[in-house]
């Protein structure tokens, strides 16, 4: 095979001035099939300096914080852009117009790190080209500044399992962790005492990820998104994820038992859960919120 009059000619087709410095190809194909993915995408990705999984896809990875709550001013997005997501009104029932209103975090929405902006920008700009240059399409991201993402829809996945969730950005974290809600992290089957899960461009996913390329070897299929969980059912997550204190007040009483190590779940005043009185898991909305906004806490 003449690898550089190969090169040539996927340059000239992709309409390029010059294959990227730094472009590496792989030692040997695992898979079953030993099929690789185009050259083009391959290229591609390496103009921007992106990193390619075993399935073809980009992915940043953060340790998940699990939150409910959150306020404008604590994730960088304007309230009018958060008014047009659907956060209309706070958690009081008010009309959502001042950044330091708290507003109940929808399940299905992300706030991914802010080391991530860079990165998610880049596979961005490469998912247009790959449209444009490749599949001779219109772009779709047009991505200039991270404001430009959020809204967009992405894929979580934990790296133990093989369905990802999906997600939307609707915002900015200061710290190296992304936020989601308690129910989102246990849909990617995680505990958040330290996991690490990846994030995905959905049209990354859609576009790019191939079940011929996972490796044959054992556990080649896990850590890829062989499924896509469109809509998040409590009803169906792990029963241990919905013992999530949902009160909007702690009674005095209560606090004064449990500080004597008494069992929380056989107190005579009980606080309400998410999994309900009836043993059935509630939904998320009008989840209480006893504690004090993120940024509050980070800068304590």
């Amino acid at each position: 095979m003449n690898i550089p009059e190969l090169l040539e000619t996927k340059r000239i087709k992709l309409g390029l001035d010059r294959i990227p410095k730094k472009f590496k190809g792989i030692k040997g194909l695992t898979s079953t099939e030993r099929y690789p993915e185009p050259l083009e995408k391959g290229i591609l990705r390496a103009k921007h300096a992106l990193p390619c999984f075993k399935a073809g896809t980009v992915r940043f990875d953060m340790i998940d914080v699990p939150v409910t709550h959150f306020r404008a001013k604590d994730i960088g997005t304007s309230v009018e852009r958060l008014v047009e997501l659907g956060y209309t009104h706070d958690i009081d029932g008010q009309p959502h117009t001042r950044p330091e209103q708290i507003v109940e975090l929808y399940p299905q929405d992300f706030i991914p790190s802010r080391k991530a902006e860079d990165y998610l920008l880049r596979a961005s700009a490469f998912i247009d080209e790959l449209l444009v240059r490749f599949y001779d399409m219109e772009p779709f991201y047009e991505a200039k500044t991270a404001d430009d993402l959020v809204g967009h829809l992405c894929v979580g996945l934990a790296p133990h399992t093989s369905g990802g969730v999906l997600t939307r950005i609707i915002g900015w974290s200061n710290a190296s962790a992304g936020y989601g809600h308690t129910l989102y992290h246990a849909a990617k089957r995680r505990n958040c005492d330290g996991d690490e899960d990846a994030l995905i461009l959905l049209l990354d996913c859609l576009l790019n990820f191939s079940r011929v390329l996972l490796p044959s070897n054992r556990g080649g299929r896990m850590d890829a998104p062989l499924t896509l969980s469109t809509r998040l059912n409590p009803e169906e997550l792990d029963k241990e994820a919905l013992n999530v204190d949902t009160s909007w007040w702690y009674h005095r009483r209560s606090l004064k038992q449990l500080k004597i190590n008494h069992n929380p779940m056989k107190l005579p005043i009980r606080w309400t859960s998410s999994k309900g009185e009836s043993g059935r898991s509630a939904q998320s909305e009008d989840t209480g919120l006893p504690t004090m906004p993120i940024q509050l806490i980070l800068d304590l």
